[in-house]
């Protein structure tokens, strides 16, 4: 474990306090070791000279004089040899002459001279050069005798520099020993622990939010008392909970907002953001030759059985279907509800249409047999699919138009199947094509070339006809087109104004040569859109003479949810005129009862799905009964479309249905049969 820079730098502090004072020590040292070796030498001279300065001592008293003292040259020259680290040995007085010497031609020579103060019992001089001892005999009245030792300086800062030396290196080997002892107990006390925050610390920056440092705490026995360091590691550790709780909590709320981003909240299914993300890899993947294959499947009549029996029962609908859905499927397959009762199925892994047509069947099979029982009834469904090939070719957003074209082609030929979108016949109508049939409708308005069929609409308790519904044809040679060809292309090119006013014109022609009747002609979105054909609708019944009451319109729900506001001044107009409003194919929008109270209509036409299939599905009459229930809540009288047999006529007739329209009652017609 690395050593903490903490502990490092209060070493460091440490060694610069002790390196101070060693340093202090040092000089301390050094000068009281030359002052002890010094006052050593001066004890050892003085204790060399002791027996000369008595022989001096004992000659001067038995009546020597200075002359007399020249022979203890020799004792001098003796205590030299027995002292090799002697450097002088002699007999001066004060005045510096030599009187004995232990070099003896150096006798009688003069030297520095020496001051002494009567009282002084010895004298120790330190020279340039050497270490110098004086013992002093004292004369009555003459000049004092000294007895000099001298030691050579050279050597005595040899033996002092030598013990400075060693007491020096002993000194710093304990130093040295202190500091490694304080360096252990350091990191033994602090160091670990330090180095142990610190790696907790960079743990948790990191992202190691499972770091934890109390069962990896060692302390010495020494001592058993908690510090505040053991106390900042189980903070750390109370404080690491913490936070790994918080991101545990983060990370599951981070979690649930991508579910929530990416997943329906009622089904649980991934929703069209995920579907999006795994589309677009199915379209890189289709480059490489991978191809994949997308449904597109809408619930059939779901629309009404969630506005009629409520939302919260829709919901458990929605719920059960996707649970049937998800057990039609393989778990690399990709169910994605796409809003409202739409859901997205997306085949991956080099699947082909052929395995999209398999896979639509059975779906369609499953649902078939599903069966919701709510109260005392059963409601019966069906899906119409509509399958596209990914193939590397077209985009997101091209692909699900694609897909969603080809599931209303479904629908739209009967419900409860699927319908695959082909590029070569599903493309757009070509130009010369386009201005062909533009030409054709021009032509068509000049030289009359339209006609009107009238269908009955038949009052059901008693079969007498109340109202006709008028039919556009176009004649074209020996044949008849029907509007779904032509009524696109001309709302298209900004045509239909012009066949608007042509009907409008043939209907009250019509209703002025026929006494007696009244019709019903429908309105276009153009129509709707067109300001003047109001006026001239309402300018063309003045002209005419007819009553008001004799004309009625239809609107589908598609084109008065397109514009409610403008619908609903149309009706409001024309009813307080006199006139009788329609909503044609009710029940086959996503609102059809929300928007009922913005429309003042008079008739309610049932949508021909729910009418069609009665004799052969008996959950449609459940949809019938509560329709015919909330028209007679509204005031309203209902008309089903698509009566084809008796049985269906009986059935509309129980139910308390108030008109009925289709083969069984009457086939459209040039003329009218009274």
């Amino acid at each position: 474990m690395k050593t903490p820079r903490l502990t490092v730098k209060l070493f460091y502090i440490l060694g610069l306090v002790l390196l101070a004072l060693f340093t202090a020590y040092s000089l301390l040292s050094h000068h009281l070791t030359r002052a002890f070796l010094a006052q050593q030498i001066f004890l050892r001279g003085e204790t060399l000279a002791q027996p000369l300065w008595q022989k001096v001592n004992f000659n001067l008293k038995v009546g020597g004089n200075e002359r007399s003292l020249y022979g203890l040259s020799h004792q001098c020259e003796q205590i030299k040899k027995d002292v090799p680290d002697l450097m002088e040995v002699a007999i001066i007085d004060t005045n510096g002459q030599i009187l004995a010497h232990n070099d003896s031609g150096r006798l009688w020579q003069k030297t520095e001279p020496v001051s002494l103060q009567q009282t002084v019992k010895r004298l120790f001089k330190e020279t340039s050069n050497s270490l110098d001892i004086y013992l002093p005999i004292y004369r009555d009245q003459r000049v004092p005798l000294l007895v000099k030792v001298s030691f050579s300086k050279e050597l005595f800062e040899k033996q002092s520099r030598k013990v400075f030396l060693v007491s020096l290196f002993f000194l710093a080997m304990v130093v040295l020993v202190l500091l490694i002892f304080v360096n252990i107990v350091a990191n033994l006390l602090f160091g670990k622990r330090i180095a142990l925050l610190l790696k907790g610390f960079n743990c948790l920056s990191q992202g190691d939010l499972k770091i934890r440092l109390t069962s990896k705490q060692k302390r010495p026995n020494l001592f058993k008392e908690s510090d505040e360091l053991d106390l900042l590691i189980t903070s750390f550790d109370r404080m690491a909970n913490e936070l790994e709780e918080v991101n545990q909590l983060r990370e599951s709320q981070e979690k649930q907002l991508i579910f929530i981003a990416t997943h329906d909240q009622l089904t649980g299914l991934p929703n069209r953001r995920l579907l999006e993300e795994n589309l677009q890899k199915s379209i890189v993947r289709a480059r490489k030759g991978k191809t994949s294959v997308l449904l597109f499947i809408d619930v059939d009549n779901f629309k009404f059985a969630n506005d009629t029996l409520g939302h919260i029962v829709g919901d458990r609908i929605l719920i059960d279907l996707t649970g049937l859905l998800k057990e039609q499927i393989s778990p690399k397959q990709l169910l994605t509800r796409f809003g409202g009762d739409e859901f997205a199925l997306l085949m991956e892994k080099n699947t082909t249409i052929e395995d999209g047509k398999i896979l639509a069947e059975k779906i369609c099979r499953a649902v078939e047999e599903f069966q919701f029982a709510f109260d005392e009834g059963c409601f019966y469904f069906g899906v119409s699919i509509g399958i596209v090939l990914i193939d590397g070719k077209d985009n997101y957003n091209t692909i699900l138009a694609h897909a969603d074209k080809a599931m209303y082609s479904a629908k739209k030929i009967g419900k409860n199947r699927y319908e695959v979108y082909y590029p070569e016949t599903n493309e757009e109508i070509p130009f010369s094509l386009t201005t062909g049939w533009i030409a054709k409708l021009k032509k068509a308005l000049v030289k009359d070339d339209f006609t009107l069929f009238f269908q009955p609409i038949v009052k059901i308790n008693n079969k007498k006809t109340e109202f006709y519904e008028a039919l556009l044809r176009l004649k074209d040679e020996n044949q008849l087109i029907s509007p779904g060809e032509f009524i696109p292309i001309a709302e298209k090119f900004g045509i239909m104004p012009q066949i608007d006013r042509w009907v409008v014109g043939k209907v009250i022609a019509t209703i002025k040569q026929t006494p007696g009747i009244r019709i019903f002609m429908n309105l276009s979105a153009t129509s709707l859109a067109d300001e003047s054909l109001l006026k001239f609708i309402e300018d063309s019944i003045n002209d005419s003479g007819i009553e008001f009451s004799r004309i009625g319109f239809e609107i589908t729900e598609t084109v008065a949810i397109t514009d409610l506001k403008l619908t609903g001044r149309w009706i409001s107009h024309l009813k307080s005129k006199g006139c009788c409003f329609a909503l044609d194919d009710f029940g086959s929008g996503f609102n059809s009862f929300a928007y009922l109270k913005h429309l003042l209509v008079d008739k309610l036409k049932l949508d021909g799905s729910f009418i069609r299939t009665l004799d052969r599905e008996p959950a449609q009459r459940a949809f019938v009964e509560a329709m015919q229930q909330l028209a007679q809540a509204l005031g309203v009288e209902t008309i089903a479309e698509f009566v084809e047999n008796e049985y269906v006529f009986e059935a509309l007739k129980e139910i308390g249905v108030n008109y009925g329209q289709g083969y069984y009652l009457g086939k459209p017609a040039p003329i009218f049969k009274m």
